[in-house]
């Protein structure tokens, strides 16, 4: 009866080793669970963080086109202003040239005036109007 003396003393172990590889196997279970869980968490907040690069970089790309898009609005309206700039001086330009002009005029036409009626004709009109006046009074 030794060898079932020796199988009843080896059950109790044999239960003990069994529950203890059944145990082996629910961790192992359980810590796999984990790093599925852990393994998926990782792969959603990764998804998460490029999506939420990618929308940067789409804005980053929208911002940086915008910026350029207003650089050359930018230029083209310096380069407006130098034109207009450009055209002002030139307006003044011909403004003094007309000034220039008329008193050159005036006083050729009161020179002429003076030496065809004398020089108290219109003394006392504008020289414009003096003008106007030896057009007027012309014999011709």
């Amino acid at each position: 009866m030794s060898e079932f003396e020796a199988l009843r003393d080896a059950i109790p172990k044999m239960d003990a080793e069994f529950d203890s590889r059944k145990q082996v196997e629910q961790l192992e279970a359980t810590v796999k669970k984990m790093a599925d869980e852990h393994k998926d968490k990782m792969s959603e907040m990764r998804q998460t963080f490029e999506t939420a690069l990618e929308r940067t970089n789409g804005f980053l790309v929208v911002t940086a086109n915008h910026v350029e898009e207003l650089q050359n609005r930018l230029k083209e309206q310096e380069r407006l202003n130098r034109v207009r700039k450009e055209e002002m001086n030139d307006l003044h330009a011909r403004i003094l040239s007309w000034d220039e002009w008329k008193e050159v005029t005036s006083e050729w036409c009161n020179s002429l005036m003076a030496l065809l009626f004398g020089d108290t004709v219109m003394s006392d009109a504008p020289e414009i109007n003096a003008l106007q006046g030896w057009i007027e009074q012309s014999p011709v």
